[in-house]
């Protein structure tokens, strides 16, 4: 014979009760103190190894949740509250969710341009140190934010296929550009770093278009630094003999849209002096990349043109980043 509040039946394992085994019951009279002491009985049952699904919920409100999991758990007079207080924690638990950052989502797509950069770098320097460094640092992040833009993004369907692509879209790019370069490795890294950074772009545009507030200067600048490793990666790639007829066409696309966001830079309103100070320096740089872009078109294959592009391109890079941080914490 059971007594009043006794749990009747086998204790199920969570995914046994997921699949449609019913809880186990209580008999008799139903009262608050009752759901509570059941709760403890549950404990070692339903969740054996703790509470970590829950992590902000207290022991009512676990109570609260397996009596919406199985309306049965409990008798009527103590359905009202225990699901008001069900209802609060989800609320909870929803406003703690981790929303995809905008700042991760756009440096993904620069991070593609910059490992495809150091990979062209080291098939004309295949003993340097720094342009290795700089690769394995690249990749490095690449790979954490894209783990961190894939938990983020699981609630939201159209963001979570997008980074799914990215993470298949990835493999290929890494075990490609981890390899020594070679000049048709270069050829097949034009055309994949190409699609890479156009979904870690598109990630990014969705993200954005999901806030409330305006990114635009802090996106310019993210765009400069990523242009001026993509101008550096097309001139290397040329410079190491690859012959793609979409190459030159890049780089000119990407040298007038580094023209674009320079003067839209320099016109947002409320530029300190040091951003200002920092966009004249840019400047400086930006001419010296340019007298070895107009070089390339000559077949000038001098190796300190080549120098400067990988010294200009990095010192850019720098000051765009330096220009996101300000823009960031506006």
């Amino acid at each position: 014979m059971q007594g009043a509040g006794q749990v009747v039946g086998r204790a199920a394992h969570p995914d046994h009760f997921a699949h449609g085994a019913r809880a186990p019951q209580i008999q008799g009279e139903g009262t608050a103190d009752q759901a509570h002491a059941y709760h403890h009985q549950l404990r070692h049952s339903y969740f054996p190894h703790g509470y970590a699904r829950f992590p902000i919920l207290s022991l009512p409100q676990r109570a609260a949740y397996l009596q919406l999991l199985d309306p049965h758990l409990l008798e009527p007079d103590v359905r009202l509250p225990v699901l008001i207080l069900a209802l609060f924690s989800l609320s909870c638990l929803a406003a703690e969710t981790v929303k995809p950052s905008l700042e991760q989502a756009a440096s993904q797509r620069l991070l593609a341009e910059r490992i495809a950069k150091t990979y062209a770098w080291r098939g004309l320097e295949p003993s340097n140190a720094e342009a290795r460094k700089q690769y394995d640092e690249a990749a490095k992040l690449f790979e954490k934010q894209l783990q961190e833009l894939k938990t983020a993004s699981k609630p939201d369907a159209e963001l979570s296929e997008n980074y799914a692509l990215l993470e298949q879209l990835w493999a290929d790019y890494k075990t490609l550009t981890a390899a020594p370069a070679t000049r048709e490795g270069a050829k097949s890294l034009s055309e994949q770093s190409e699609e890479l950074a156009w979904i870690a772009q598109k990630g990014s545009q969705l993200i954005e278009a999901r806030g409330n507030a305006e990114f635009k200067p802090l996106r310019m600048a993210e765009d400069i630094a990523t242009v001026s490793q993509r101008l550096a990666k097309i001139y290397l790639l040329q410079s190491y003999g690859v012959k793609l007829g979409f190459l030159p066409k890049d780089l000119a696309a990407a040298r007038a849209e580094f023209e674009t966001l320079s003067k839209g830079l320099k016109a947002l309103p409320g530029n300190s002096q040091s951003q200002k100070g920092r966009l004249s320096l840019m400047d400086s740089q930006w001419f010296f990349f340019q007298q070895a872009i107009d070089e390339l078109a000559k077949k000038n294959d001098d190796p300190q043109l080549r120098r400067n592009v990988i010294t200009t391109s990095e010192r850019i890079y720098e000051i765009a980043q330096e220009l996101a941080n300000g823009y960031q914490r506006r």
